[in-house]
């Protein structure tokens, strides 16, 4: 990816986690309309993703919660940390259970619950900041 992917790939990943996206959203990219013109970004490597993602996680900005109603609906097939997940609306996943389902970006599809977690944002998160998204990614050289 050159410089300019990495630059649109944290600002779609950003928006897909202030829209609480699915993680399997997340790798599919979006599309956008400017001046009447449909214009696609992504898919996206999962790899890539999951580096950006991981990174705001571990700086605390964003965390993972398996919305109540994919509880239910995987409740025969669940991924290993939905037994741990405590008995609330929209249960957080913990720490550990989410930072490896982070930085395991093949389990983020839509016929696994893994892929069913959601994104949102920390309160510690800069909001109001867009630029301070960008600062701790490593983009590289093109």
């Amino acid at each position: 990816m050159t410089p300019d992917d990495w630059m649109i790939l944290i600002c779609v990943i950003r928006t897909a986690v202030f829209e609480q996206a699915f993680l399997f959203e997340v790798v599919l990219g979006s599309t956008d309309v400017h001046d009447g013109h449909e214009v696609r970004y992504g898919p996206w490597d999962p790899a890539a993703c999951s580096t950006v993602l991981t990174i705001w996680f571990d700086l605390g900005w964003i965390a993972v919660y398996m919305p109540s109603e994919q509880v239910d609906r995987w409740a025969n097939q669940p991924a290993i940390w939905m037994s741990r997940l405590p008995p609330s609306h929209h249960p957080m996943l913990g720490r550990t259970e989410a930072r490896g389902l982070l930085t395991t970006p093949s389990s983020w599809t839509q016929d696994r619950a893994e892929g069913w977690a959601a994104l949102m944002v920390t309160d510690s998160a800069p909001v109001d900041d867009v630029g301070v998204w960008f600062r701790d990614i490593p983009i590289p050289a093109s």
